[in-house]
């Protein structure tokens, strides 16, 4: 990619510039319009000479540009806002290199425009007891940002736009609509909604408050941590197909994750917590995990309900933690286990506790073993638990429903399980 060129020119280092607020033509089909204080600073191809004071149309047409900042934070009360309006810039083959861009305060609009800079910032958080934090805004629409986008403080609209890449932080907000975006990322105090979009992100990194609907997301993988995260909305599902590892919850962070009427699949699904960490599927949600579905940490609780189902191609371990399913509704809600499902803890030198409760519309089916650790406690209040092999060194514990196992091994609630099986199957004419 090559750009125009120009000669040193001998200018003062740095100037404001008080910009017309009338649209001064840059090249065919393209325009700046400007209105308040705008601070362009553009340095020379060669390195030579300070910053130039130019006009913002010969700036476009004939420069490379370095950085614009786009108003002053000042110190506190101080602050001076400006307004900068792209439209129409760039081309695929050429997109218009904006050098860093920084939103200190004010607005920057892009419209129709293909561009690329070295970081586009919004809003600056500043620490110092000096300056006041400055909020910027932006807004993309129809346009093509080729690199990433940050939001500081302040907000950021984006519809039918594609992004390289958005990070939102603490005091950050963010609506995207009807866009492609290829990697984003969040932070605890961060607010994101994405709805209508497609997001190609290598690991999604999803923290704050994070609203996701009518979308589809393709990784390899992705982390849900700490905030409120909703994923799919009524009549608005989410696909999110991950050829790796999604893992929701931290030791040391609260995350509640709701997802309803979507589907995810995953290669390993990890739900972990120390702090707590609440996951619900609900409205006919799948979560497929191809090769380990598990929950770590005693403060996890996994509510599988309305209809959702848990499909682990490989195995289920549930170390730790409280896993239900069925909530008394019509609609049938599943655990469904290619492979074996364990409770509690596997280490025999190290047990631990896992709770499976069955409630009415409640299905668990286990093709392989179900293992009942020593600590773990399986309750069947209602539903159906069908299982290959039983083997319980832990508690068992029949309240209500249908349990359908040919074979029941170990300690002596196995067989007290067993000869229960044995009435319920007499009543019920199952050979």
């Amino acid at each position: 990619m090559s750009y125009p060129t120009r000669c040193p020119l001998a200018f003062p280092p740095v100037l404001l510039l008080l910009l017309a607020a009338a649209p001064a033509l840059a090249q065919p089909g393209a325009s700046w319009t400007e209105s308040g204080i705008v601070d362009i600073l553009v340095y020379p191809v060669d390195g030579g000479g300070g910053r130039v004071n130019r006009d913002a149309a010969s700036v476009l047409e004939s420069d490379t540009i370095d950085e614009i900042q786009i108003g002053d934070s000042g110190l506190v009360g101080n602050q001076i806002p400006g307004t900068l309006a792209i439209e129409g810039v760039g081309s695929v083959e050429t997109p218009r290199h904006l050098g860093d861009v920084t939103v200190s305060v004010g607005d920057l609009d892009l419209n129709g425009a293909i561009v690329d800079a070295g970081a586009i910032r919004i809003g600056v958080d500043t620490s110092s007891a000096q300056h006041d934090p400055s909020p910027g805004s932006m807004s993309i629409l129809l346009s093509d940002v080729r690199n990433d986008v940050t939001v500081r403080n302040g907000t950021l609209g984006c519809q039918a736009s594609s992004l390289a890449g958005l990070t939102v932080l603490d005091d950050g907000h963010a609506q995207v609509s009807g866009c492609l975006l290829e990697a984003v990322s969040t932070t605890g105090g961060a607010e994101l909604s994405i709805q209508g979009s497609t997001v190609n992100a290598a690991a999604p990194n999803l923290r704050g408050t994070t609203t996701i609907a009518s979308t589809t997301i393709d990784s390899a993988g992705g982390t849900i941590v700490e905030g409120e995260i909703r994923i799919g909305e009524p009549g608005l599902p989410v696909i999110w197909d991950s050829s790796s590892t999604i893992t929701v919850g931290q030791n040391v962070h609260t995350t509640d994750l709701i997802v309803t009427e979507s589907t995810i699949e995953s290669g390993t699904a990890i739900l972990r917590g120390g702090g707590l960490t609440g996951v619900a599927l609900q409205g006919a949600t799948t979560w497929r995990a191809i090769d380990l579905f598990q929950v770590l940490g005693g403060t996890v609780t996994l509510d599988v309900n309305s209809g959702s189902r848990v499909h682990a191609l490989d195995r289920l371990w549930l170390a730790l933690g409280q896993v239900t399913v069925g909530s008394g509704v019509e609609a049938d809600s599943r655990i469904d286990v290619d492979g074996d499902f364990g409770l509690g803890n596997v280490d025999e030198d190290s047990f631990s506790t896992g709770t499976l409760t069955i409630e009415d519309a409640g299905v668990v089916d286990v093709d392989g073993t179900l293992y009942i650790r020593p600590l773990a406690t399986l309750n069947l209040n209602g539903g159906t638990l069908r299982v290959s092999q039983l083997v319980n060194e832990g508690t068992l514990n029949e309240n209500g429903g249908t349990l359908i196992v040919p074979e029941a091994v170990g300690a002596a609630p196995a067989l007290a399980a067993l000869a229960a099986l044995g009435r319920r199957r007499a009543r019920s004419g199952i050979a």
